[in-house]
């Protein structure tokens, strides 16, 4: 299978695997908003920080030292499977025993039994790391795609009719669980792997050597990425950490999902032929310049349909979500991007740079997140954008070193293309406005369609290279 082949076919199954799964989530979500109220999407938010770093500790960075090794033993996966799982179980214990540390913390009593329950889910991905590795391993994001749609519609199925039955925060607490459990399960179906009673130090040091270093870059990124919800939920209101949740998932139903997407398939299809360096360079190109127009298409196209969407969606009662979401979208144009970048660190087995840059970042971005908070939630989130322009400068900045493709030029790449959809959607915003009156989805319909026809037009019209590629790929894909 070509190279090209390959990674155009597993970005399809894994587009399909994310956007179905995301879909899926996203229509329950919407019903379960609707059930629910804000503060309650506020308590889960206010522990998601602690659960995010705990399932980022609890892999190791195994899972990528594995997908990056081009040749995998029995023991490889054994001696991860039980690093993993010891990982998790020390891991739950902590959290179940600072459970009420935390509640006091955020002075929601609730919070207690709610971490107690939930972070069952460390034990549960620990029992199922090494199965999903060895499926983005493998390139396999067709099962994977049956695997995660079993599993989002059967927990929110459930976590729908407990919030009309009157369970409240209970529902969304189920519905995570019962996801992992679910899913846990079908991998371990689809792989009909058992995991051996034995660990060999030498392997291990061997994952670990080039895992570490991912382990904390990764604790780091991620730990950034949800100290928002941290931060609003002591400083603010639980009612208003369900207001920036609610549009943070609007968000990330894209940006973080098509980053994820992006990242998992480009990793191993580089790591393939991470030795052949005009190969590589050519290949990274043609994936930065893609990801780039997706990216900007999409995040440009929601801050367009922002208002309608969530009044149409989830309702009135959800109507301060919309500026937030405005705001976040233009924060996540460049985060696909500047993944990729890192990933070829990754691919170079670099990942002591990966750990220096994301240390330096967040070192300085820090400051920024508090002193802006200070001011108000909408500032705090308007230093998001500058961070996300100056992550995007450094994480390119090794590229140039590795395969000759400096920062200037992929800005140079990304500038007409961004050009290109704001003028599309300030065209579309203003034909928004003169069909004020009418009802949301309408407004919704229109909105996306003047957005997108203005957009393919000016891109069919200035010819850019980037619409092209992706043009002639779907195009050949469809024909074959």
């Amino acid at each position: 299978m070509g190279l090209l082949k390959q990674t155009f076919d597993g970005l399809k199954w894994s587009l399909f695997e994310q956007i179905g799964d995301k879909l899926i989530h996203f229509i329950i979500g919407i019903i379960l908003a609707r059930l629910l109220a804000p503060e309650q999407f506020g308590l889960i938010g206010m522990i998601t920080i602690f659960l995010t770093i705990s399932q980022t500790v609890a892999s190791g960075g195994l899972s990528q030292a594995l997908i990056r090794k081009k040749y995998c033993t029995s023991i490889d996966y054994n001696t991860t499977f039980i690093a993993n799982l010891g990982a998790g179980i020390v891991l739950y214990v902590i959290f179940y025993l600072s459970s009420e540390l935390i509640a006091k913390f955020y002075n929601e009593p609730q919070l207690e039994s709610i971490i107690k329950v939930i972070f069952i889910t460390l034990l549960i991905d620990s029992l199922s790391f090494v199965q999903r590795t060895k499926i983005y391993k493998n390139v396999d994001f067709k099962s994977l795609a049956k695997i995660n749609i079993i599993s989002q519609s059967t927990s929110g199925i459930i976590a729908i009719f407990m919030a009309y039955q009157g369970f409240g925060v209970w529902s969304l607490v189920v519905r995570i669980v019962l996801n992992r459990g679910i899913a846990a399960l079908l991998l371990f179906f689809n792989n009909k792997w058992l995991p051996g009673l034995y660990f060999s130090i030498e392997s291990f040091r061997e994952l670990f050597g080039f895992g570490y270093k991912m382990l904390f870059s990764n604790l780091i990124e991620r730990t950034f990425r949800r100290i928002y919800y941290l931060i609003i939920g002591k400083v603010y209101t639980a009612s208003l950490l369900g207001f920036y949740t609610r549009s943070e998932q609007f968000k990330s139903l894209i940006s973080e999902q098509l980053t994820s997407t992006i990242q998992r398939v480009t990793l191993p299809v580089l790591s393939n032929i991470q030795d052949d360096e005009e190969r590589l360079k050519n290949a990274f190109h043609k994936m930065l310049n893609s990801s780039l127009l997706i990216s900007a298409f999409f995040m440009m196209g929601l801050v367009v349909i922002a208002q309608p969407m969530i009044l149409f969606l989830i309702g009135e009662k959800w109507e301060k979500s919309i500026g937030f979401l405005q705001i976040l979208a233009f924060s996540g144009i460049l985060y696909p991007a500047s993944q990729l970048n890192l990933n070829i660190l990754q691919v170079k087995g670099r990942s002591d740079l990966i750990l220096k840059l994301q240390t330096i970042k967040k070192m300085l971005a820090v400051p920024v997140i508090i002193a802006s908070a200070v001011i108000s939630l909408e500032m705090m989130l308007y230093a998001l954008i500058i961070i996300s322009v100056a992550d995007f400068i450094a994480d390119s900045y090794y590229s140039k070193r590795f395969i000759g493709f400096s920062t200037l030029s992929q800005i140079k790449e990304l500038i007409p293309v961004l050009l290109i959809l704001t003028i599309s959607g300030v065209i579309s915003l203003f034909f928004l406005s003169l069909i004020k009156e009418a009802h949301p989805s309408l407004r919704l319909l229109i909105s996306g369609l003047i957005y997108l026809i203005i957009s393919i037009i000016a891109f069919e019209f200035i010819k850019n290279s980037s619409y092209l590629q992706l043009k002639d790929i779907v195009y050949q894909h469809i024909k074959g």
